[in-house]
C-alpha cells in the first residue's frame, strides 16, 4: 500500500502519485483528497483602469509653428501650419481619429490657418532709396548703366518688417536702374567728330531666290533707334541698301536655266564624234534651248567636234570596238562607233 499519495498536476494532466512521485495503479488512493481542475491561463489581462485625464491620455494634439503671413498689411492675408495627432510615448504621428475619438480629454481639432496682420495699416508704406548712384559704367555714348538700393519703410521712415508691406500698399516703385553717359562722345584730336545720326547695317541674310537682305536702321549717337531714316537723311546720308543679288545656281551665276553637256562619243571614222546639249531649269528638267538665250554669253556649246580616228586593231585593247550592229537599216554599219544596244543609235 501507498504511505503518502497526492495529486500531482501537470500542464496537461492530474494524476495520483506517491511520496517517490510515482504514479499510483488507480486513482483510488487519492479520492479522500480534492481533485484540482486544470484552467486555460488568461493570454491578456486588464491594464490601467485609472479613469483618464488630459494629462494622462497618451496622445494629443500637435501643431507646428505657422508660417509668414500671406499679406504683409491690411485684410486677406493668411498662415498656415500643420496639425496632427501624435503619440506622447513614441512621438509617431497615428490617424486623426485616434484624437477625434477623445474630444472630453483633447478638444477639437486646431485650426491649421488664421488671419493675419488685420490690425497692420497698409498706409504709410514707402519705397526709398539707400546710398548713392554707382559709377556709371561708360562715360559717353549712352552705354552706361548705374544702379542704387532701394529699401521698403514705414511712415516714420524705419525700415518696414516686411518688404512685402510696399507692393501690399501699392506705393510708387522707384528704379534701382538707369542710363547714364547719354553725351556723345568725343573725336580723337585730328579727327572728325561722329555725327548726331548714322546708319547701323544689319548682316546679309541667307541667299534665296538670287536675292539676299539686311536691316538697316538709322541711330543716334547714344545708339538709340529711330522710328524713320529722316534724321539720317536729313543730314545728306544716303540709304545703304536693304537687298542685292547673290550668287545661286550653276557655276556661280544667279539664273534659273543652264545648259547640260552629254558626254563626248567615241570618234568614228569620218574624224568626228558627237554629244548631247540640252537646256535645262535647276530641277534638271528639259526646256527648249530658246530659254537658255542669255546663259553663256549668248553661245550655245557645241555639239560635234573633229577627232583623231584610229582604226580597230584586235590586238591592241584601246581601240574602239562594237559588237553590235544598228537596228536603223538605213544608217551604215560602222564597227568603230559605239552603239546603244537599246535605242540603236550612237552614243
Amino acid at each position: 500500500m501507498y504511505s503518502t499519495v497526492r495529486w500531482w498536476p501537470s500542464i496537461s494532466t492530474v494524476q495520483c502519485r506517491d511520496s517517490m512521485n510515482r504514479p499510483t495503479s488507480s486513482e483510488l488512493p487519492c479520492t479522500t483528497q480534492t481533485k484540482p481542475v486544470l484552467t486555460k491561463p488568461a493570454d491578456s489581462r486588464d491594464c490601467n483602469l485609472t479613469p483618464c485625464t488630459e494629462t494622462t491620455y497618451p496622445y494629443a494634439w500637435v501643431s507646428s509653428l505657422f508660417n509668414v503671413c500671406s499679406r504683409a498689411c491690411g485684410a486677406g492675408g493668411t498662415q498656415q501650419a500643420n496639425v496632427v495627432c501624435q503619440s506622447k510615448l513614441t512621438g509617431q504621428t497615428v490617424p486623426d481619429e485616434i484624437c477625434s475619438q477623445q474630444p472630453k480629454f483633447l478638444g477639437p481639432k486646431p485650426a491649421s490657418v488664421r488671419a493675419c496682420n488685420e490690425d497692420v495699416s497698409c498706409t504709410g508704406f514707402r519705397y526709398e532709396y539707400v546710398g548713392e548712384w554707382t559709377t556709371c559704367t561708360a562715360t559717353c555714348g549712352g552705354l552706361g548703366t548705374q544702379t542704387r538700393g532701394v529699401r521698403c519703410v514705414n511712415a516714420d521712415g524705419s525700415l518696414a518688417r516686411d518688404p512685402g508691406s510696399c507692393f501690399n500698399a501699392q506705393a510708387t516703385t522707384l528704379p534701382s536702374v538707369r542710363k547714364c553717359g547719354l553725351e556723345p562722345c568725343p573725336a580723337f584730336p585730328g579727327t572728325t567728330p561722329p555725327p548726331a545720326f548714322s546708319f547701323q547695317l544689319g548682316s546679309w541674310g541667307d541667299c534665296s531666290n538670287c536675292r539676299q537682305t539686311r536691316d538697316v536702321y538709322c541711330v543716334s549717337a547714344g545708339a538709340v533707334r529711330q522710328t524713320t531714316f529722316q534724321p539720317c537723311t536729313a543730314l545728306g546720308q544716303t540709304v545703304p541698301p536693304t537687298t542685292q543679288v547673290c550668287q545661286l545656281g550653276f557655276n556661280g551665276q544667279c539664273n534659273s536655266y543652264v545648259y547640260f553637256m552629254g558626254a563626248w562619243t567615241n570618234c568614228n571614222r569620218y574624224g568626228t564624234q558627237t554629244r548631247t546639249v540640252q537646256c535645262v531649269d535647276n530641277t534638271f528638267k528639259p526646256l527648249d534651248n530658246n530659254a537658255c538665250a542669255g546663259v553663256n554669253f549668248g553661245q550655245v556649246p557645241p555639239t560635234v567636234q573633229s577627232c583623231f580616228y584610229t582604226p580597230y586593231n584586235p590586238y591592241n585593247p584601246y581601240t574602239p570596238y562594237n559588237p553590235y550592229t544598228p537596228s536603223n537599216p538605213y544608217t551604215p554599219y560602222d564597227p568603230y562607233v559605239n552603239i546603244n544596244p537599246f535605242t540603236g543609235l550612237p552614243y
